[in-house]
C-alpha cells in the first residue's frame, strides 16, 4: 500500500496541469527545473477560441491583463488586422517562399479560424521577432513554434490539442534566454531535432534604380510600390 501510494504521489508530480479562463495557476512542479526562479512564474488560464493569439497576447502586451473582455477582443481585432496590413512584409522578410507557406491561407486563418495553423503560429512568432517553446501537456514533448534565433528572445506556451496557454512572470518580464532549451533537455524530449543554429534573416532586394520605361513590363508583383511610381511617372501616369 505504501509503495503503491508513493507511485501514485511520483506520477502525480509528472502532469501538467492547466487553468481555466481567466485562472491561474504554479507552474507545474515537472517544469520548475527548467526556469532559473519559478516561483515567480505562473500560468494564466485563456478563453478555448483564439487560444494561441489570446496567450501572444498576454506576453507581448503589457496591458492586455488588464483589459476587459471587450477590450481584449477589440485587441485580437486590431492585432489580427496589423497583421494582414503587412502580411507582404513579414512574408517577403522571413523568406516563407522557400517554406512553402502560401499568403492566402495565412490570411484566411489569421482573420476567419479559431485555431492557428503551425504556419500562422510560426510567421505570428516571427513577427514579435521571438523563439516560441512549446511544451505538449499530454505528451511531455516540446517543440519550437518558429526557427531558433541564437541569442534572441524566448517565450514559453503549453500546449493541449490545439489549446495554448502562456507562461508568464510576476515581474511583467515574459521572456526567457536559450538556455532554456539546454534545461528543457534534462528533462523532456524534442518532438523533432532542434537545430541550434540561426540562419541570417533574409532581406529584401533593394529597389532598382528605374531611369527610362522598361521595353518589357514584369509581373506587378515582382516590382516595389516605388519602382511601380517611377514607370507610372515615366508614362505620364497620374499616381495621386
Amino acid at each position: 500500500s505504501k509503495n503503491m501510494e508513493e507511485k501514485t504521489l511520483s506520477m502525480e508530480s509528472k502532469k501538467i496541469y492547466l487553468c481555466r479562463d481567466n485562472q491561474v495557476r504554479d507552474v507545474p512542479p515537472i517544469l520548475c527545473p527548467i526556469f532559473k526562479n519559478p516561483k515567480k512564474l505562473y500560468l494564466m488560464g485563456v478563453p478555448g477560441k483564439n487560444s494561441f493569439i489570446y496567450s501572444i497576447l498576454n506576453i507581448m502586451e503589457t496591458d492586455f491583463l488588464l483589459k476587459g473582455p471587450i477590450q481584449k477582443e477589440k485587441s485580437l481585432d486590431d492585432f489580427r488586422n496589423t497583421i494582414v496590413y503587412n502580411l507582404d512584409d513579414i512574408y517577403k522578410k522571413n523568406n516563407y517562399k522557400k517554406k512553402r507557406y502560401h499568403k492566402g491561407t495565412l490570411r484566411e486563418n489569421i482573420l476567419s479560424s479559431k485555431v492557428m495553423l503551425p504556419q500562422t503560429i510560426n510567421m505570428i512568432s516571427d513577427y514579435f521577432e521571438a523563439c516560441l517553446v512549446i511544451i505538449d501537456t499530454e505528451t511531455h514533448l516540446y517543440s519550437l513554434g518558429n526557427d531558433f534565433r541564437s541569442g534572441g528572445k524566448f517565450i514559453v506556451m503549453l500546449r493541449k490539442n490545439s489549446y495554448y496557454q502562456p507562461i508568464l512572470s510576476t515581474d511583467g518580464n515574459h521572456y526567457f534566454d536559450e538556455d532554456i532549451l539546454n534545461e528543457l533537455e534534462k528533462i523532456l524530449k524534442p518532438e523533432v531535432e532542434i537545430v541550434k543554429t540561426s540562419s541570417p534573416t533574409p532581406t529584401s532586394p533593394e529597389p532598382q534604380e528605374i531611369k527610362e520605361i522598361p521595353k518589357e513590363l514584369k509581373k506587378e508583383k515582382d516590382y516595389k510600390i516605388s519602382e511601380l511610381q517611377k514607370i507610372a511617372c515615366l508614362l505620364n501616369i497620374s499616381i495621386i
